[in-house]
């Protein structure tokens, strides 16, 4: 869900191996790429470890430009051969324990804890010879939407960065229905809760009033296939989960079940807009896996505010820039609570991204 899903794990990994490995952020782009300013890669001299910046070509031509240094900015000029024939800046660190460790570190906790709103700010200085990195962070208490997740070029001097914790999904069905839903949940890296009588929390009306109250849920999906239960289950979670309530039902169940919804629980009336039920997108396909990648995607859908439309049929940038779309580039002197720094050899000196424009 965020530019640093998996890279920091396995960045951890790396560190305690002791393999080398560079550490690339996209910070800017002119023209249109593959991905969006802030997306993240870990690289070897050789290939991409994991995460993507840009396409084969790009990525090719930069792990050439990396030489003996720690840190740099380095521009791939627009050539028309690296696919979407942008200008892409990038930051290059190689991964060190001292700068790097903690940083990774606090998002591992960040993702496994799951409440507040991670922000990290990127420092850059230079002299003639060397390009400076310092790093600070710190938790809020408020949480993010996903759809608020920001990155932003600070005009030369670094990044400021906003991450939401991995949304969590409440799950409520019989032993083994679930199960797909789940493990696509989880590869999707969101914090996945799973109540049937049997094992997890249970569906009693009191344990699921409780785990609701005391975690962060954006989303819940209810498959129980019992009447009275789902409508008990669907009411409590109208009140905790932030942004999705999924019912998996025929209509003519999910209709029967909004109308008592509404004679039971008229104060939910005005929570009506985050009901789902029949839950998920019409992808065709009945089974246990279809099901799952269905209802998914809706809720993927409604946690950034997308109309769940077909790229072709849209207009304009598939990467809309600016405020919406979490890139921006705006000017300050950020400060934070913890930090690193790293010192790096050879920076770019020419290096100046320009503010990013429509594809």
């Amino acid at each position: 869900m965020t530019p640093w899903d998996n890279i920091h794990k396995q960045a951890l990994a790396a560190l305690v191996a002791g393999q080398e490995l560079w550490l690339v952020t996209l910070l800017a782009v002119e023209g249109s790429s593959f991905r969006r300013p802030g997306a993240r890669a870990l690289m070897t001299r050789e290939r991409t470890v994991a995460g993507c910046v840009a396409g084969y070509c790009a990525e090719s031509q930069l792990r050439d430009q990396f030489g003996n240094r720690d840190a740099a900015c380095l521009t791939l000029p627009d050539t028309g051969n690296i696919g979407c024939q942008g200008t892409l800046h990038v930051l290059v660190e190689r991964l060190t324990t001292d700068s790097h460790l903690a940083l990774f570190e606090q998002i591992d906790r960040f993702c496994h804890d799951g409440h507040g709103t991670l922000e990290i700010e990127t420092h850059f200085k230079t002299d003639d010879t060397r390009l400076h990195i310092s790093r600070s962070w710190h938790v809020t208490e408020r949480p993010t939407p996903p759809s608020q997740t920001r990155f932003e070029y600070l005009s030369g001097t670094g990044t400021r960065e906003r991450i939401p914790p991995p949304p969590g999904l409440a799950v409520f069905a019989e032993a083994g229905e679930a199960s797909q839903l789940v493990e696509q949940a989880r590869a999707l890296n969101w914090r996945v809760t799973l109540f049937t009588e049997s094992e997890g929390p249970g569906l009693n009306a009191d344990v699921v009033e409780a785990a609701l109250a005391s975690q962060s849920f954006a989303a819940a999906v209810i498959m129980t296939r019992r009447y009275g239960v789902d409508l008990r289950l669907t009411a409590q979670c109208l009140r905790s989960c932030s942004a999705y309530v999924g019912i998996v039902s025929s209509r003519q169940r999910a209709a029967m079940l909004a109308t008592d919804l509404a004679e039971h629980f008229p104060e939910l009336t005005e929570s009506f807009d985050k009901l789902h039920a029949p839950a998920g997108l019409d992808l065709g396909g009945d089974s246990p896996q279809s099901v799952a990648l269905a209802i998914l995607a809706e809720i993927h859908a409604c946690l950034f505010g997308a109309d769940a439309e077909s790229l072709r049929d849209g207009a304009g940038a598939i990467h809309r820039r600016g405020k919406s779309s979490g890139v921006s580039t705006s000017t300050g002197s950020p400060q934070a609570s913890q930090g690193t720094s790293i010192t790096g050899s050879e920076p770019n000196s020419n290096f100046q991204p320009a503010s990013p424009r429509k594809a």
